[in-house]
């Protein structure tokens, strides 16, 4: 069966165009997936970009408050200064007392505890008191946040909580220990 000559440059085109489509499938599509991929690349690295500058501008924040730190330090506002240590408890004794009052707590007892490592050479040593004290929920959260944000170089260590219930009105009370923790500075005394 043979075919005419208008039949074969038909087929004949339609078998070049096949060709010419094929060919541009075959270049067109890598090139659109790399494309793609490509994206998807700047899209990750633009998310890493956005990271690493918001880490940088948390850099000079840092900075600001080590700053402050250090300047509160050397202007000895960080640290209680006494003559000698059993004032500087009074002062640290005098200090939580008074946040514990401020926010309705009942104070149970406050004690002076011995610093564990306590250098005589050192410049600033350590002071610790323990607390025990009957308090809310909410008095609790106003008293830890007031003593650790109000004061630079204090600390509450060994946190110790329990619930007492109140059989009158049934709201519970919270019996509650820990350590308070800082430093204070020998002042010069003159003769």
């Amino acid at each position: 069966m043979a075919l005419s000559k208008n039949s074969q440059r038909t087929i004949a085109v339609g078998i070049f165009g096949a060709l010419i489509v094929l060919m541009l499938l075959l270049i067109i599509v890598p090139v659109q997936l790399t494309h793609v991929n490509y994206d998807d690349q700047m899209d990750k690295k633009m998310r890493q970009l956005q990271q690493y500058s918001k880490i940088l501008s948390e850099k000079d924040n840092l900075k600001q408050q080590l700053a402050h730190l250090k300047h509160e330090i050397s202007n000895n506002k960080a640290v209680f200064i006494s003559k000698n240590e059993s004032i500087a408890f009074a002062q640290l004794n005098d200090y939580v007392t008074r946040i514990v009052k401020k926010n309705r707590a009942n104070l149970l007892s406050i004690r002076m505890q011995s610093p564990k490592n306590n250098r005589q050479s050192m410049p600033y040593h350590q002071i610790s008191v323990v607390i025990d004290m009957k308090s809310k929920i909410v008095s609790l959260q106003k008293i830890l946040y007031q003593l650790e944000m109000s004061h630079p170089l204090l600390t509450i260590d060994n946190l110790k909580i329990s619930t007492q219930v109140n059989q009158a009105k049934q709201t519970p009370l919270l019996l509650v220990r820990f350590d308070v923790n800082t430093f204070w500075k020998m002042t010069e005394t003159t003769n």
